[in-house]
């Protein structure tokens, strides 16, 4: 296996470790386990300066953690969300510049590997550990992976590891595309309404207001639904087992939408109840806003706070569901220039929407036979 490579084994190296899906062995300490995994980075020629950042949900000593200089955050329910964010800052923080990322946590096969594909083009080095072997695209985007068996008592990685791979990131495209997050708890389907009429409806108020691109719509829910009539229209369902899990996945699908779609403009609508006093999802959605996401809401009653400010369109869910307009104190106008490829590129003028002079569509009903004629029947 090879070692690091000249440009990255002076860099310095941030480590981000889930303590609850790698805990510590009963036979090592914090202090320990610091010493490891610097010894481990410098075995393979990585020596550069380490900060560790450590996540648990469960109680643990921060004097110990101190001690040995790793900072602890205790993130309670917010964990993965707070992981993922902050895995995403360490890119952003440190721009100019090649460094080393190393993630200790459960195989993420599936989960935020699009974000570390991401970071591995901009001059970051991906390491990872993990509590057991994983495969598939993310193995290819590190170029080493340990057991964290050997990792935490400073051993080798993984010998069939080449950090060879390529993975390809897709180029934007030409029409902004919309991304609808709903929770269905929140905001259920209306007696008359179907997961079908839904969809469309949707789509009838985003083309209303000017938005005419692709539109990729994700619900979740924790009571059961039935899967055949989402997947009938292309709705992702997600069934998370409580309510606090469905925020935290919400949260991080939310987020993760602004990492993958960040060399491009987007729409992000969040189908939700009044989310203005949860802190870290208003303050994600503010920072999406300002890396070229248009946010538009959409809750069940009336909502107040810093989150409509970000919004440049809010809905009642009784008005999106049926195809109607937002309310009519959003002022935000959306520009009527439709954005190229060329000027995707282009950040600094960015349009997030084409805007097309026609007659208002009109939104369907569930007492229509077909709904491939957009005029519902008088």
């Amino acid at each position: 296996m090879s070692s690091s490579n000249s440009k990255f084994s002076e860099a310095e190296t941030g480590v981000f470790w889930d303590l609850d899906e790698c805990p510590i062995p009963d036979d090592l300490s914090p202090a320990s386990i610091y010493d490891n995994i610097k010894l481990a980075l410098k075995n393979m020629g990585y020596t550069g300066r380490v900060s560790i950042f450590a996540y648990s949900s469960a109680n643990q000593s921060n004097e110990e953690f101190g001690s040995a200089n790793i900072q602890l955050k205790a993130v309670g329910a917010y964990k993965i969300p707070m992981f993922v964010v902050d895995i995403y800052n360490w890119g952003v923080y440190h721009p100019d510049e090649p460094t080393n990322l190393m993630v200790i946590t459960k195989d993420i096969s599936n989960s935020f590997v699009s974000s570390l594909v991401y970071l591995r083009k901009t001059e970051n080095n991906i390491l990872l550990a993990q509590p057991r072997n994983a495969s598939g695209r993310l193995l290819e985007t590190a170029s080493l992976v340990w057991l964290w068996t050997s990792l935490s008592t400073g051993g080798r990685p993984i010998d069939n590891q080449s950090g060879s791979s390529k993975v390809a990131i897709p180029s934007p495209t030409c029409s902004p595309e919309t991304g609808v997050f709903w929770d269905l708890d929140d905001c259920p389907i209306p007696d008359d309404l179907t997961p079908a009429l839904i969809y469309d409806n949707i789509k009838v108020a985003l083309k209303n207001m000017g938005y005419n691109g692709k539109v990729s719509i994700v619900a979740y829910s924790v009571a059961n639904q039935t899967k055949e009539d989402f997947d009938f229209v292309n709705i992702k369902l997600i069934n998370p087992g409580t309510s606090q899990e469905k925020v935290n996945m919400m949260f991080k699908d939310v987020y993760m939408w602004g990492i993958n779609h960040r060399e491009e403009p987007t729409n992000l609508m969040v189908i939700s109840k009044d989310i203005s006093q949860d802190v870290d999802f208003v303050s994600a959605l503010v920072q999406l806003s300002k890396k070229e996401n248009n946010i538009l809401l959409a809750h069940p009653q009336n909502a107040s706070g810093r989150l409509l400010r970000t919004a440049s369109s809010v809905w009642l869910w009784t008005s999106l569901s049926t195809g109607g307009s937002p309310l009519d104190n959003q002022s935000s106008q959306v520009a009527t220039t439709s954005p190229t490829c060329s000027a995707s590129r282009k950040r600094s003028s960015l349009s997030v929407a084409n805007k097309q002079k026609k007659r208002r569509t009109k939104p369907l009903h569930k007492k229509r036979k077909s709904r491939a004629n957009p005029n519902p029947e008088d």
